[in-house]
């Protein structure tokens, strides 16, 4: 809406000598690739720089490895501790199993 606004005013100016330039010209007939009837604004409009696009892309794919990384640490220290936890209980375990022979042999001795 406003881009609209600002080609309708930019053209107000251009109006009268439009008009008056038109009266007193024959119209020529259509010899190009426009018609003189519709003209044509060449209008350009900036662009932004590739280079910000990329810049941001990789700030972006930078946070994701720093992010991958961190997951990874995590994920070592969280399969450590469980390793280090099922050694302990296996040995527990382990333990109770060799109490439980003894009682079972002294049981089996003492009958």
């Amino acid at each position: 809406m406003n881009f609209c606004i600002f080609v309708l005013v930019s053209m107000l100016p251009l109006w009268p000598h439009a008009v008056a330039s038109g009266l007193r010209s024959k119209q020529v007939p259509y010899t190009g690739s426009t018609d003189p009837d519709y003209p044509v604004w060449n209008i350009h409009i900036a662009e932004p720089l590739d280079t910000l696009e990329l810049e941001r892309m990789s700030s972006s794919l930078q946070s994701y490895s720093r992010q991958l990384v961190a997951l990874e640490e995590a994920h070592v220290t969280n399969s450590d501790f469980a390793a280090s936890t099922m050694t302990s209980t296996v040995a527990q375990i382990q333990a109770l199993v060799d109490i439980a022979e003894k009682l079972a042999a002294q049981a089996m001795n003492g009958r």
